[in-house]
């Protein structure tokens, strides 16, 4: 499902990147001894956030967009099921964020690696740490960050279709006429009359002495 495969890019790249300076931060400050873990560059890390959250913002619209159009004139990728990003949900999603979460932090370190340096470094470098260490932390972020994103895309999209049912409410009512509103007051309607009555051609009855 199209809903699905965008929470996962948006999880796994966002999770990539938040992880990423933080492991090579760790690194930089020694914690694991002299040995060269990192690029001692993080260059990489606000273009994948960037491209993360924008995946976000997509869904986000498109559960808007689901909850505000009909069922019946809905665009069949845009038929979301209620329980698309629930807890069980982005459970059976959790191996596939992983795994696109260290491709997305391979592809992001090498291609740093190659602005920075001119060529991949190789090894495991793009890891940023020790391999067991670096594992843990990307794992426990990309499973955090599953969870708490799930729940704020869902709450995000029923605040903007509250928000965008709101202003077509307000717009349709300062839409309306004014003067139908006036008229439609039968007291004013009754004093409104004789005029009424002479655009469209009857006059009052004359008074007979």
């Amino acid at each position: 499902m199209a809903v699905r495969a965008i929470f996962t890019l948006a999880t796994a790249i966002s999770a990539a990147a938040l992880a990423d300076p933080v492991m090579e931060g760790i690194s930089n400050a020694g914690a694991f001894g002299r040995h060269a873990y990192t690029d001692h560059s993080t260059l990489d890390v606000l273009p994948s956030l960037v491209v993360g959250l924008s995946c976000a913002l997509l869904l986000v619209a498109i559960l808007a967009r689901r909850i505000l159009v009909p069922r019946g004139r809905r665009i069949p990728w845009l038929r979301v099921p209620a329980q698309a990003l629930d807890a069980r949900a982005v459970l059976r999603l959790l191996p596939a964020i992983l795994a696109v979460q260290f491709a997305a932090l391979c592809t992001m370190e090498t291609l740093e690696q190659i602005v920075v340096a001119g060529h991949p470094l190789g090894g495991t470098v793009w890891l940023g740490g020790p391999l067991a260490v670096s594992l843990v932390l990307h794992a426990c972020v990309g499973i955090g960050l599953a969870f708490g994103f799930a729940r704020l895309i869902r709450w995000s999209a029923h605040a903007a279709a509250e928000l965008i049912a709101s202003v077509r409410r307000h717009a349709r009512v300062s839409a309306r006429p004014a003067m139908a509103f006036t008229l439609g007051h039968p007291p004013l309607r009754r004093a409104f009359a004789p005029a009424l009555d002479r655009r469209t051609g009857r006059a009052p009855p004359r008074r007979t002495s």
